[in-house]
């Protein structure tokens, strides 16, 4: 009687175990190439990996997991939810386009609107950058061809990383 009245309480923990497990674990790993995100360091990947972002968080958030390889990209908006993992070997490469990169109003450029950088979050949650990757802006080619435009007049500065007003980081 009490080896079977404990082996049902066993059973019951069990049971509550992994439904709490099922529960709390809604976040899932997509691979980057899920996304059709190329690791050749020549191919532009901003509008493949906004749209990995953008899936993930509005699927109730997870990992977009970028193999060993380069990926090129102009600027990406992190949003709440989202975990970029950088594995080893892996190397996410700025443009050295300035025009690749969008503008937002951030305390770091006093909201005039000239902020440049590669990754922007403003008022999300729960992200992250993991891994044993390397962000690398290019920042001397970024910054030579940003001096170019502004002798044109066609940007009016620059920075590579702005986060602002971010939780859980």
């Amino acid at each position: 009687m009490i080896k079977s009245i404990t082996q049902s309480f066993i059973i019951w923990l069990t049971a509550i175990f992994l439904t709490i497990n099922s529960l709390t674990a809604t976040a899932k790993d997509y691979p980057a190439a899920y996304f059709g995100i190329k690791a050749d360091g020549i191919s532009l990947n901003t509008r493949s990996i906004q749209y990995g972002i953008d899936h993930i968080s509005q699927n109730g958030g997870g990992v977009l997991i970028f193999p060993a390889g380069k990926y090129l990209t102009g600027c990406i908006h992190i949003k709440s939810g989202v975990t970029l993992h950088l594995e080893e070997g892996t190397v996410l490469l700025g443009s050295v386009n300035p025009l690749d990169y969008d503008r937002q109003n951030t305390a770091f450029d006093h909201n005039f609107n000239t902020s440049l950088a590669l990754i922007l979050g403003l008022n999300q949650k729960d992200v992250a950058i993991t891994g044993k990757g390397i962000i690398d802006g290019q920042g001397k080619e970024l910054a030579a061809n940003v001096g170019e435009m502004l002798k044109k007049g066609l940007v009016k500065g620059a920075q590579l990383i702005a986060l602002t007003r971010i939780t859980a980081l």
